[in-house]
């Protein structure tokens, strides 16, 4: 709710990479860096706002809950935070449409933006968001196709 609240200002940026050269995971742990700002690696945007956070101007010490970026932990979840923050339809959206066409159908797409219990072809259980965590889009399209 304090994301929402009258006179609060989420800036969005939609951003993308060529997984080859920038895997998820490095963008989640080097650009953004960790949640918890005090163990976020040097030259990350976490870092920056650790270090500088008066010159920055903000009211106080970033921490865990309030780190002054986020950065969606996996194609699914950006997915669903795109549908959430920009109002986006999940089946015009490029990777809602990968999932489409790769046999996903409408209604489970729609499931799989809720962060369901899955069982993936490992074996391995968990939320979506979890079990996709940190993952490159063409892996988790090949784990999610029908």
């Amino acid at each position: 709710e304090k994301f929402v609240a009258p006179g609060v200002a989420v800036h969005w940026f939609l951003v993308s990479f060529d997984a080859a050269s920038l895997p998820w995971k490095a963008f989640r742990s080097e650009v953004i860096g960790a949640t918890q700002p005090k163990d976020a690696a040097a030259g990350s945007l976490r870092a920056k706002f650790r270090d500088e956070w008066e010159a920055l101007g903000l009211k106080e010490e970033t921490n865990y809950q309030d780190n002054a970026v986020h950065a969606s932990a996996g194609p699914l979840e950006a997915l669903r935070e795109r549908q959430i923050w920009l109002g986006q339809d999940i089946k015009a959206d490029p990777f809602g449409k990968a999932l489409l066409g790769r046999g996903v159908d409408a209604a489970r797409l729609l499931e799989l933006v809720e962060n369901p219990e899955l069982e993936l072809r490992d074996g391995r259980r968990g939320r979506a968001f979890d079990l996709l965590e940190d993952l490159d889009t063409p892996e988790v399209l090949d784990l999610l196709a029908a």
